[in-house]
């Protein structure tokens, strides 16, 4: 009879395992944050030496306020580009693992967003491309991305 017992229990753990599991990881590693979302505006095409502009709105579309840690651009798309300033100015900018993050720990207001204007000047000819992610609330990880790609001629 305990045999029976342990059968059972085993099997139920495993079953657990099999079919639970996945589903609470899956939940768990959900990056995008319920009610934000990025919108991106920034050249295709541009010609090299020329100043452009890359527009970041990072939009809180709940009845809370919600916390931007940090803007994050892929070093992809930043290598044929030079940063002459960016509106407003992050407290803070680190790189690592192949990304730019410009901090910012701002208090984004029920229904309203963040704008970052990132002017640059394109320097080197080829085609750039990267994600942009905003990172926002708790320090759990949660983005929104998005990709551009630019082509310097």
């Amino acid at each position: 009879m305990s045999v029976l017992l342990w059968v059972l229990a085993i099997t139920l753990v495993l079953g657990l395992l099999v079919f639970v599991l996945p589903i609470v990881i899956l939940a768990i590693v959900k990056t995008t944050p319920d009610g934000v979302s990025v919108e991106i505006a920034a050249p295709t095409r541009i010609a090299s030496t020329t100043a452009f502009e890359i527009r970041v709105n990072v939009c809180n579309e709940l009845d809370k306020t919600r916390l931007l840690h940090s803007v994050d651009l892929d070093d992809t798309l930043l290598n044929g580009l030079d940063i002459e300033a960016l509106d407003p100015e992050p407290t803070d900018r680190t790189s690592m693992l192949g990304t730019t993050a410009f901090h910012f720990q701002r208090s984004i207001l029920p229904n309203s967003s963040f704008s970052l204007a990132l002017r640059a000047r394109a320097k080197t000819p080829g085609e750039y491309s990267g994600t942009i992610r905003a990172f926002v609330d708790s320090k759990d990880v949660k983005s929104q991305d998005a990709v551009v790609s630019i082509v310097v001629e």
